[in-house]
């Protein structure tokens, strides 16, 4: 009997967020269906939060060093484990290009391993991206999208090493959109890739790193010295706590016009035709993604204007509310 290694290596801004929630959320559940969700470094002790990113990041100052440590935390995990088990780990820079699939090459010859990509339109990615992490260092936009088009979210070079190292069957790509995907709903569709129905497990994610408007964005890119680095978010929980979602990203809104969004998606049409064939010849349009829709929110500068102000003054409203209430 082997048992199992399912291995969630992303994307980035692809639901990782919410998958890693979800498993956080149902660990004793799981747990009774032999589904362990193991701590941020495999052992005991420490804390468990869903994910393992920064126990990966940390080995790729020498990998090969980890990667023996990291087979035999595998091995002892299983090692009092009777029943057929299966470990779910999660991190999304997995899929980074630093060859990180070294570090499992081997597993599989004594365990079942699965890996799950996640993967969404590449103009998309950048603009959640951008608000996200980048703003908070670069400029401005257009500086910052120039360098990135074609090497960030190239998806192709994510999952390649993946298929080269254990084989195409060992490798599920979903693509992340409601519509693609089981129960239109990332966690109901990540627990019909692991091999489990829903019934009994919390489901309900919640908002997890929330997209906001124009106007929290132009706020944040002319502030960004607020940020103390890339993941640094306390300027987004400060503006969720006090507004709640009255500022969020409407449905559609971008910033980019539809030409420019397909001029970016045309640099990655070689590597997207590849992932098509290689994992979805089934599906019948023309393209990987869905096509860019010939219509979609875009604000006149005056009224982008007048919401930053409603920003403004929506956050210290809420400030003096909160000290008259105390």
């Amino acid at each position: 009997m082997k048992h199992n290694i399912v291995v969630h290596i992303g994307g980035s801004k692809c639901g990782s967020s919410a998958i890693q929630n979800f498993l956080l959320q149902n660990i004793k559940e799981l747990k009774t269906r032999n589904f362990y969700v193991p701590s941020l470094n495999l052992l005991e002790k420490s804390a468990t939060t869903g994910e393992q990113i920064w126990y990966f990041q940390n080995m790729l100052d020498d990998k090969v060093q980890h990667r023996t440590r990291f087979r035999n935390r595998i091995d002892k995990f299983f090692d009092d484990k009777v029943e057929q088990t299966t470990l779910l780990l999660s991190a999304e820079n997995l899929s980074n290009p630093f060859g990180f699939e070294e570090i499992f090459q081997g597993l599989e010859k004594k365990y079942n391993l699965k890996i799950i990509f996640y993967i969404r339109r590449q103009d998309d990615y950048l603009m959640s991206a951008w608000q996200q992490w980048n703003l908070k260092t670069s400029p401005d936009f257009w500086s910052w999208c120039i360098g990135q088009v074609g090497k960030k979210a190239n998806w192709r070079e994510a999952i390649e090493p993946w298929v080269n190292a254990f084989g195409k069957d060992a490798c599920f790509v979903r693509i992340f959109e409601r519509e693609m995907m089981d129960g239109n709903d990332i966690n109901v569709d990540f627990c019909n890739l692991i091999g489990t129905d829903t019934k009994g497990l919390d489901i309900t994610a919640g908002t997890i790193n929330p997209s906001y408007n124009q106007a929290v964005e132009k706020f944040a890119e002319s502030a960004n010295f607020l940020f103390k680095d890339l993941h640094d978010n306390k300027v987004y929980e400060m503006i969720g706590e006090l507004t709640g979602n009255r500022h969020y990203k409407r449905p559609e809104e971008v910033p980019l016009s539809r030409s420019q969004r397909i001029s970016i998606l045309t640099c990655y049409k070689e590597s997207n035709d590849w992932i098509k064939q290689m994992f979805f010849p089934e599906v019948k349009r023309a393209e990987l993604f869905t096509h860019v829709r010939a219509t979609s929110f875009q604000h006149p500068s005056k009224t982008l204007e007048q919401e930053k102000d409603a920003l403004i003054f929506d956050l210290i409203y809420q400030i003096y509310r909160r000290q008259k209430e105390q």
